[in-house]
């Protein structure tokens, strides 16, 4: 994931996906990933459907890492879902902030509605939306059922596959997963952008060793633990 470098100019991203998909421990590895590259890198917390794990519960470790965190704090956050508190004018117009912007955006068709309140993102030529996919949750266990999601999600350009059961992932689950998410990617036309997996369960497993269909991007976890509130 780290030596992957983009094109000349932004690079603006959105991770969108069901609920635990692990769209923000993704999107965070891909913040942090291009912040290694020396670029400077907004990480935008839009999941206004999760108070508990999203980035804001980390911001401070993030920032110490050298992103640079937006979103509200943790303790404006007094209600779940719709009761919770409104996106903030700085979360609006996180395009006006230079360099690149990852997203990481609320779980399901509602969470993903809220792409629709960042200003001039509809004209945003380098906007990519990545589609986290874990095969081990309920409305994504079949290729149709991913296939079926990606079109609900409407727009998702690209696919990372997540599929994991935790610390109880084996090789059998990651390999269950390139197959139904390979099959998916040809229902629906959209690639494989990337297969991730925790570092430590990749070493464990040789992943690197292994044909998983698309490039390994290898996750440092942040989701862990008891919630920081």
């Amino acid at each position: 994931m780290g030596n992957q470098r983009c094109c000349l100019g932004r690079t603006v991203e959105a991770f969108v996906g069901e609920y635990a998909s692990g769209k923000t421990e993704v999107s965070i590895n891909r913040a942090l990933a291009l912040n290694r590259q020396n670029r400077r890198v907004v990480l935008l917390d839009l999941d206004t459907e999760e108070p508990v794990y999203t980035v804001r519960t980390v911001r401070p470790l993030l920032e110490q890492r050298g992103l640079e965190v937006v979103s509200l704090e943790s303790h404006m956050v007094f209600g779940l879902g719709e009761a919770g508190v409104p996106v903030t004018e700085e979360m609006v117009t996180v395009l006006r902030l230079p360099g690149d912007v990852v997203i990481d955006v609320g779980y399901g068709v509602h969470g993903a509605a809220a792409l629709n309140l960042i200003d001039g993102l509809e004209d945003e030529p380098s906007l990519t939306v990545y589609c986290v996919i874990n095969a081990k949750r309920p409305m994504t266990s079949t290729p149709e059922r991913v296939a079926r999601y990606l079109e609900e999600l409407d727009p998702c350009h690209k696919i990372v596959n997540n599929t994991n059961l935790g610390r109880e992932t084996t090789r059998e689950v990651i390999l269950d997963g390139v197959e139904i998410v390979t099959q998916a990617s040809r229902i629906s036309g959209k690639p494989v952008a990337a297969v991730s997996v925790d570092a430590r369960i990749a070493d464990d497993l040789g992943l690197d060793r292994m044909d998983l269909g698309a490039p390994l991007w290898r996750l440092e976890l942040f989701m862990t633990g008891k919630p920081k509130l």
